[in-house]
């Protein structure tokens, strides 16, 4: 029990450490897992003729989705012809955002659109390899009784893997959609 105290002592080492629990029980320990709040980040950008009018028109597409708003709004210049502009956020369900997305390029004229996936299977894995673990050691509660601040190390990492795993799963089943609206310039309106 007493390799659970080492564990969480800061990795002193100058190099980047094999990352395996026997040989470098630091690195393994001390390791930070990033996984993203979204499976999917999608982004598109539609040059309208009306960008009030094209918000509204979203804002419903995407309330009906189960998606609340999150809008920011804005004025900006557009290749030296004043021009409306609005980035509009939604946070949707994985399952539907690809075809949410399609349906968002027939609205206007494209002007950008890119997808990025994240991709967390190898952390969750990881973490939930050394939830078990700490779970099961610490279900040796007569050596622990004798070590408190053992007990509570141990408590405090299992807490933070929980949470981190909790992201994860939690990331999984939402998508993000960012939009860019612009107006067209004043010569293409019709």
């Amino acid at each position: 029990m007493l390799a659970a105290l080492i564990v969480f002592a800061p990795n002193a080492g100058a190099q980047t450490p094999k990352i395996n629990a026997k040989d470098n029980p630091e690195a393994y320990w001390s390791r930070g897992y990033g996984c993203s709040q979204t499976a999917e980040n999608y982004n598109v950008g539609i040059r309208v003729d009306d960008v009030d009018a094209m918000t509204a028109k979203i804002d419903v597409m995407m309330t009906a989705a189960g998606a609340p708003s999150q809008v920011g709004m804005g004025n900006s210049y557009m290749g030296g012809v004043q021009g409306r502009m609005r980035q509009l956020n939604y946070s949707v369900p994985a399952k539907g955002a690809e075809k949410l997305a399609k349906k968002l390029l027939e609205m206007g004229e494209l002007v950008s659109y890119a997808l990025n996936r994240q991709h967390s299977g190898d952390s969750q894995k990881q973490i939930e390899e050394r939830i078990a673990v700490l779970e099961g050691e610490l279900a040796n509660k007569s050596e622990l009784e004798k070590m408190p601040a053992a007990r509570y190390l141990l408590t405090s990492k299992l807490a933070s893997l929980k949470q981190h795993r909790d992201i994860c799963v939690a990331g999984a089943s939402k998508s993000s959609i960012s939009i860019n609206l612009q107006s067209k310039p004043v010569e293409q309106k019709q």
